[in-house]
């Protein structure tokens, strides 16, 4: 295992898989909650600063308003700026910063526990992004919400035309 090698993580089975595995999407949910309930709940954490705003409530408006409607999202300003973005059980939380010259923009990484989130947190990569459209910030942002919420992508082969979708 390298952390720093892509190809040596052990990703859940879930992330290959059909999300609904032929199911309703309401009985999907990754995070481990009751599948009593219909769909997730989820509370995001928005540890984003000024600028980043539009694309976030764009992004959790386009969300919530999916067909079948199966999220439900609690939104909440963080009380103190958190720059190192550190994961809160049972959230998801979206940060921005200047994480340097990486191979990536975005990223959404999960905490697992027996196969299932218990948390997430959604970096929007400054240093690339600021010389982005705002197209790019806002599929950024839809994609690594996506993530958040346990989704894969749904196509890996980037020759391919757009799927007309952020994931």
């Amino acid at each position: 295992f390298d952390p720093f090698d892509p190809t040596t993580w052990k990703l859940p089975d879930f992330m290959d898989t059909n999300p609904h595995g032929g199911n309703s999407p309401f009985d999907f949910n990754v995070w481990g909650q009751s599948r009593h309930c219909r769909g997730l709940k989820l509370k995001i954490i928005n540890n984003l600063d000024e600028e980043w705003e539009p694309f976030f409530q764009q992004s959790i408006k386009d969300w919530e308003q999916g067909d079948p409607d199966v999220l439900s999202l609690s939104v909440t300003k963080a009380a103190v700026h958190d720059p190192a973005c550190e994961f809160v059980t049972g959230s998801m939380k979206v940060c921005n910063g200047d994480y340097g010259n990486t191979d990536w923009v975005g990223l959404n990484e999960v905490m697992l526990l027996d196969d299932q989130i218990i948390a997430s947190v959604a970096f929007m990569n400054d240093y690339h992004l600021d010389r982005m459209s705002v197209e790019a910030k806002q599929n950024t942002m839809c994609h690594e919400l996506g993530h958040g919420f346990g989704l894969g992508h749904w196509d890996e082969n980037f020759w391919n035309r757009d799927m007309g979708n952020c994931m």
